[in-house]
């Protein structure tokens, strides 16, 4: 059949190729057939193609070659792209919104990055024990002390908020220690929803005038620090910050209990929650985690509704 003589209308599954397009493919089926990654002169020709094409597409794009990566078709790529966000980290910070009537291989992959707890859970001993904390939803802010005396608050992606931050009541402008340390916190919007939460921060943050009074902040790490997940909480208390409500448990089977418990908004209730976050209570084995030695490389994981 001729061309001319159809409407196609199915190229999300498979688009003809243009002649240009099939005389490259088969000038590179003649020259470079053989396995790229093989260490003999024909696969090393099959490379030099291979990356030869990449460069070309990313100066197209104006991007680097390495940020150009061949598929095999739309569910290697779809799987690839929406996993790989996941692996770096955004599932702290983001939601991955989609539908009913999306493909498959998207489907599939949100319902993997939902039900990823549980393979972090089963990557652990079943007697692991773990901290079980509201995860708030409002700006994320690491502050610094000199000799125990306030000296600068920075958001997560740099930014200086130094003269915003030493305003709030739950920050101590001193601690009780003479040394540098370094904390991590949420600045949040208490009796707001998460949404809202995150929002009216990030406007405070941002030089949008606030009541100082309708803030709080929640210290939950110390950074470079070698105490486990209790006794950092313990000693941040002891040093004035406000720190989330915590729960402890030796099963790693009750995460799900903690889970159901917070959905029916019979823990945390008091915090603008988007989920809780689970964290090995062991600094020794966080820092362990934290290495090549580990195949897992994460010691706390985030559950999201």
């Amino acid at each position: 059949m001729k061309k001319s003589e159809y409407l196609y209308l199915d190229h999300a599954a498979t688009t003809p190729m243009r002649e240009i397009a099939i005389k490259a493919f088969i000038d590179a089926e003649h020259e470079g057939f053989a396995n790229s990654s093989g260490g003999h002169n024909l696969s090393r020709k099959a490379k030099n193609i291979l990356e030869e094409s990449r460069e070309i597409i990313s100066s197209i794009f104006e991007v680097a070659p390495n940020e150009i990566i061949f598929t095999s078709g739309g569910t290697e790529a779809d799987n690839w792209s929406i996993k790989s966000l996941f692996n770096k980290g955004i599932k702290s910070n983001s939601n991955l919104v989609t539908s009913s009537i999306e493909h498959e291989a998207v489907l599939a992959s949100a319902e993997w990055i939902k039900d990823n707890h549980k393979e972090f859970l089963n990557s652990l001993l079943k007697n692991t024990r773990l901290s079980i904390q509201p995860k708030i939803d409002g700006c994320a802010i690491a502050i610094k002390y000199i000799n125990g005396k306030f000296n600068k608050a920075i958001t997560r992606k740099g930014f200086d908020v130094s003269s915003k931050i030493e305003k709030i009541k739950d920050v101590p402008s001193s601690l009780p220690i003479q040394r540098d340390f370094q904390v991590r916190g949420e600045l949040y919007a208490p009796n707001e929803t998460p949404y809202f939460s995150q929002k009216i921060t990030s406007e405070y943050l941002n030089n949008k005038k606030r009541i100082t009074e309708s803030f709080s902040f929640c210290c939950f790490q110390i950074l470079n620090g070698r105490l486990n997940q209790y006794e950092t909480l313990n000693y941040l208390k002891k040093c004035g910050f406000n720190t989330p409500h915590s729960y402890f448990t030796n099963f790693t089977s009750q995460v799900e209990l903690f889970r159901k418990r917070w959905l029916d908004g019979k823990i945390f209730s008091k915090y603008p929650t988007d989920g809780i976050v689970i964290k090995i209570n062991s600094r020794k084995l966080q820092l362990l985690r934290e290495t090549n030695f580990s195949k897992y490389n994460e010691w706390q994981y985030a559950i999201k509704n």
